[in-house]
């Protein structure tokens, strides 16, 4: 297919000569399907399992590891971002004065009264 204007690009390449099997293609850098251990079988050395996922199934994680090394948890951290219209989701701090001072209350220094 070619342009009779000069410089300008194909919108579709010139597949003659070319078989249904040359035009397979798969993006540069994707994984192969994954195939899964079996049960009770350890990963091969250098392989290492699939973040998040034991390598046996059924077998606890230590205590106190996080089950997703990547990720670790930081529980003092509250997830952001908080909802202020929830009066569950408050931070964590000495609660505000439920009334302001009136700005004429003459144990107030900044009064306006005399």
């Amino acid at each position: 297919m070619a342009s009779t204007y000069p410089g300008a690009t194909p919108v579709a390449p010139d597949l003659a000569g070319h078989t249904r099997s040359d035009m397979r293609a798969a993006a540069h850098g994707t994984p192969g399907p994954a195939e899964p251990t079996p049960p009770g079988r350890p990963t091969e050395p250098g392989k290492p399992s699939t973040p998040g996922t034991p390598s046996e199934p059924g077998k606890p994680s230590t205590p106190g590891t996080p089950s997703d090394p990547y990720r670790p948890e930081d529980p003092d951290t509250p997830p952001m971002p908080r909802d202020p219209a929830d009066p569950d989701d408050v931070p964590v701090g000495p609660d505000p004065p439920e009334t302001p001072p009136h700005i004429d209350d003459p144990r107030d220094p900044r009064s306006l009264a005399d």
